[in-house]
């Protein structure tokens, strides 16, 4: 038997004070009485019951002694060690996140890893009763072994061995760039501690745990590991040049290191009927590194023989490192193409007004580090049809229908060619219309139609199915959209003049999510509606959103070649899993190809190979050693209470003498 609380004991001076109670305790003593005979009989009856009496008192004594003892072994927290200590079943945990990758000697953490779990298994299948489960922690935990055998040793090698396979690209297949899921592995192995308490959870990491959680880590990381790295890159324009700050550490060693960058595409400019661009190359920076602390180096292009106003790409890199984790000595920084950045917008008015000039410049100003809007106005001249990505018809309509952009029609007089919509021009509707929502829609999203009145329009008296109603006045819809592969169309059908809504912010909000609806920028976050939230650096396994604009989006790039089907104005959710440099192509209503890129980096955390956490998130709780200490002291109170039952009973029977 042990003690998880050896204090406790000091119940046992309760023992010397019984002692000196006794021993306090007055005796009979001889009194001279007037009268002997009832003195005498007395006598005679106790004479005969003196043994008795001696008994019971010694019986009450050892009662109180017992008591005492068990108070004071109770308070000490008693327990019985037995085999359930000593697991007989292993459950595995490989740590398969980037920092596992990190190589020393030859050999990968990853790969020392599965080498001392196929020795555990080894050691707990050689016994008869051995059992061993194994859980990859990986992106998603992933148990690949449950409760297997001596029988099964085989298996479990294979499984084992299988996770050592190399793929084409010259990494381990089953080793994760991203963030392990530890916790989760964590969680699973608590549900077969749950199922059989005999359990042990092991985890095999390179990451050093402070509190253990009631799990046995085995650290493969190994002395002289370290790691440099660039965290992050960002981009801005100062006095119309860029000023580029790159966050560089250095983890495990104090380093010098030398940041090198090189900018492409840079300084875009028109010579004759082409555009060119030159690469720069930006002057290196070598800078000192020390305690696990990271720097922000900043390169400002001004101080450049050849500064840079546009560019493409940067790419900076760390230059004989030689670390262990050579995966984040690279970043790119992505600033877009011109072909997905330029939007060149026509509109055509034969009575302009200011409202929409307006609106597409404050669009133009939210969207200038992202888009590259080119505004031509028209008046009193035939209108293009062809050439532009944004047309913007007021009041009169062209002939046609443009084939190879998205089309605004306003106010129309007539119904161009090719656009299957009929309206009634003969008879306009009067009155004061409120503007009610239709079906809902990008395009209308943020409008507050409280706010939004029409006075006059023409009735749209049929169209195709391929519109959609977005905004009624009174009964009739005054706002049309469509957005299929090969027409994208929205109308109005009433004047801004006889309308509020070019009194407020609600225009330029409008063609806002005009340019969101049909020209998105094609790369953003998880959720991302609008164009302003775009993005071009993720980490892995950071969810991705792809918005297309034509019929299909192609996606190249770490080792993938994906194309997706997606009708307009669609999206997909991608997560990568290896990092480096992807390319989004699509071919646009106009027959232009677009690429987009991005670059999806090791997670920040993983790059801190050396890194210390103070305590799991999830705990594993041994339920056996808590039922044998309950168990205990539930047997040791119920003999205490039978003692204090008899030792009460004992008493009472003495006093009925």
């Amino acid at each position: 038997m042990s003690l998880l609380v050896p204090l406790g004991l000091l119940g046992l001076l309760g023992l010397g004070l019984l002692i000196l109670i006794y021993i306090l305790k007055p005796n009979y003593q001889q009194k001279l009485v007037s009268s002997t005979f009832v003195w005498k009989l007395s006598l005679k009856y106790r004479k005969k019951k003196v043994p008795i009496n001696k008994i019971r008192n010694i019986l009450i004594l050892i009662c109180q002694i017992l008591i005492i003892l068990l108070c004071a072994f109770i308070m000490s927290s008693p327990i019985i060690p037995s085999e359930v200590d000593v697991a007989t079943e292993k459950v595995v945990i490989i740590d398969a996140s980037a920092s596992m990758l990190a190589k020393h000697n030859g050999k990968t953490r990853f790969e020392r890893a599965i080498e001392k779990a196929k020795e555990l298994s080894s050691e707990v299948l050689s016994k008869d009763d051995g059992v061993i489960s194994v859980v990859l922690a990986g992106a998603q935990n992933e148990i690949l072994i449950q409760r297997a055998n001596a029988s099964q040793r085989n298996d479990v090698d294979g499984i084992l061995d299988e996770l050592l396979t190399i793929d084409e690209s010259g990494v381990l297949e089953y080793c994760s760039f991203g963030v392990g899921d530890v916790n989760g592995a964590v969680s699973t192995a608590e549900n077969i501690v749950f199922d059989n308490d005999r359990a042990e959870v092991v985890l095999f990491t390179g990451t050093t745990y402070i509190e253990k959680s009631g799990i046995t880590i085995v650290n493969v990381s190994e002395a002289g590991e370290w790691n440099a790295a660039i965290l992050n890159c960002t981009s801005e324009l100062i006095d119309g040049y860029y000023v580029f700050e790159v966050e560089v550490a250095s983890y495990g060693a104090d380093r010098e290191l030398t940041i090198s960058g090189v900018v492409h595409g840079a300084n875009r400019e028109k010579i004759g009927d082409e555009y060119v661009t030159r690469e720069v190359l930006l002057s290196s920076q070598r800078d000192t590194f020390v305690g696990d602390n990271s720097k922000i180096l900043t390169f400002n292009t001004a101080d450049e023989i050849d500064p840079v106003y546009t560019f493409e790409d940067v790419y900076f890199s760390l230059n004989g490192s030689e670390d262990s984790f050579s995966y984040d000595n690279y970043f790119y920084l992505y600033n877009g193409t011109a072909e997905s950045r330029t939007i060149n917008v026509e509109y055509c008015s034969s009575r302009p007004n200011s409202f929409i000039p307006w609106a597409l410049s404050a669009v133009r100003l939210t969207l200038w580090n992202k888009r590259d809007i080119n505004i031509t106005q028209i008046r009193d001249k035939t209108p293009e049809i062809e050439g532009y990505d944004l047309y913007i018809f007021e009041h009169t309509m062209p002939e046609d229908m443009p084939q190879d952009g998205v089309v605004v029609l306003i106010n129309p007089d007539k119904v161009p060619r090719g656009l299957d919509v009929t309206m009634d021009f003969a008879r306009p509707v009067k009155g004061e219309f409120w503007m009610a929502p239709g079906v809902s829609h990008p395009i209308t999203q943020y409008l507050d139609l409280t706010e939004i009145y029409v006075s006059k329009y023409t009735r749209v008296l049929d169209y195709d199915d391929s519109f959609v109603p977005i905004l009624y006045g009174g009964s009739d819809p005054v706002m049309l959209a469509k957005n299929e592969a090969d027409s994208k169309v929205v109308i109005l059908s009433f004047s801004l003049n006889f309308s509020s809504l070019p009194a407020s912010i609600h225009l330029a909000t409008m063609f806002r999510n005009i340019f969101d609806y049909y020209m998105p920028v094609t790369v953003t976050g998880t959720g991302s509606s609008s164009i302003l939230s775009s993005r071009n650096v993720y980490d892995v396994n950071e969810e991705i959103v792809l918005r297309a604009r034509g019929p299909q989006l192609d996606l190249i790039g770490g080792g993938l070649e994906l194309s997706f089907k997606t009708p307009p104005g669609a999206s997909e959710i991608i997560k990568m899993s290896r990092s480096g440099t992807y390319t989004v192509t699509q071919e646009l209503i106009s027959g232009v190809i677009i690429s987009d890129n991005f670059f999806v980096q090791i997670p920040k955390n993983e790059s801190y190979i050396t890194k210390e956490v103070d305590i799991f998130v999830t705990r594993v709780e041994k339920k056996s050693k808590e039922m044998a200490l309950d168990d205990l002291i539930v047997y040791f109170a119920a003999v205490m209470i039978l003692l204090m039952v008899a030792e009460w009973w004992l008493h009472s029977r003495e006093l009925k003498v």
